[in-house]
């Protein structure tokens, strides 16, 4: 969301010990792989980024300011929490137990253990919000477009770049959930949008 304060370069080149974007012009051992951070640098669509972060509404015009983009405090607060909640259910020792009032639940019989991380997550989400702190204190709209990114949306953008899946199982779902939106039903672009910001966010953790 800094794009023009050094997210570019933050994102290209990473950032030194003092926690200050790495330039284009620095040491080669500083970019290294050189030649491949800069290629990313230079030829990367920018704009097509910034483009998304308004599509997620992370970035929104002021009209005071002339339409200036600024930053959505509130959708930041969400992107945060998905960032820091979104694997957690990889920690096997945390992976819920189907209850029998909630059963079945996404093809779990009570008392199943929901090996899924994802549906494990999305468990909690629905009947025990109060277990994840930082989702349960947003709005309940911001706490929709989590669950859409996690628990129904069912695509996996790395599955699709490392062509590990093959096409129906990566897009079935995804266009399931498309169709809704043509038929006017509850998908927003600014949750789809969502969902590829997070991804590029995880991309950059990993």
């Amino acid at each position: 969301m800094r794009l023009h304060q050094g997210g570019k370069e933050g994102f290209s080149f990473g950032v030194d010990e003092n926690y200050r974007p790495i330039k284009p012009d620095a040491e080669e051992d500083s970019l290294y792989p050189a030649e491949k951070r800069l290629n990313f640098y230079r030829k990367s669509q920018w704009n097509e980024f910034e483009s998304l972060l308004v599509d997620a509404e992370l970035l929104v015009p002021d009209p005071s300011k002339g339409g200036k983009l600024i930053v959505n405090p509130m959708r930041v607060m969400t992107l945060l929490c998905l960032t820091a909640v979104h694997d957690i259910m990889k920690v096997q020792t945390l992976l819920p137990t189907v209850q029998r009032e909630h059963a079945p639940y996404h093809d779990f019989a009570a008392g199943d253990t929901i090996g899924d991380h994802d549906h494990a997550l999305s468990y909690l989400m629905d009947h025990f919000p109060e277990l994840l702190p930082s989702f349960n204190g947003l709005s309940p709209e911001e706490k929709k477009s989590v669950k859409f990114t996690q628990c129904e949306i069912c695509f996996n953008q790395g599955f699709l770049v490392q062509a590990e899946a093959p096409p129906g199982t990566i897009f079935t779902r995804f266009r399931q959930v498309l169709k809704l939106e043509e038929r006017g039903k509850a998908v927003t672009k600014r949750d789809i949008a969502l969902y590829f910001v997070h991804w590029i966010t995880d991309l950059a953790g990993a």
